[in-house]
């Protein structure tokens, strides 16, 4: 098995913010009128699923689901902030629900938000984050 800890993963400077893209797919970016494409770093940030049962409703189950981080993708997020600990880390939305900030997930370019996801483009100027952010990011 591929020792994850021991290898680079290259960050890419878009716009204002450096990211490292830990999705398995390229990223392309809308700044200006320009399209930055940023290609996957090798991370992908494994995360699991669980949901609880939270209610009922006749024979229906209705459940809430929380996303947890694995050990492969906790080993990944070390090694990606030992090498740019200012990075964003784009994530998918699930990765960023259960690793928190700076693992983040996209937001799509205004007119892109219903194309199929290899003809997306996203902002480089705006950022999904879940849970708590540090008091030197929060406004």
């Amino acid at each position: 098995m591929e020792n994850r800890e021991n290898r680079t993963f290259a960050a890419h400077r878009v716009g204002g913010v450096t990211v490292v893209n830990a999705t398995p797919h390229e990223v392309t970016f809308l700044v200006g009128e320009n399209e930055i494409v940023v290609p996957p770093s090798g991370a992908t940030l494994k995360a699991d699923a669980a949901d609880e049962v939270v209610g009922r409703v006749g024979d229906a189950e209705i459940v809430r689901v929380a996303f947890r981080r694995s050990a492969e993708g906790d080993a990944e997020l070390a090694a990606i902030r030992a090498q740019h600990p200012d990075a964003l880390i784009i994530g998918s939305m699930i990765s960023a629900q259960a690793f928190g900030y700076p693992v983040v997930a996209l937001v799509a370019a205004p007119g892109h938000e219903r194309l199929p996801p290899n003809q997306r483009r996203y902002r480089a100027d705006r950022f999904t984050a879940f849970g708590d952010l540090p008091d030197a990011v929060r406004c």
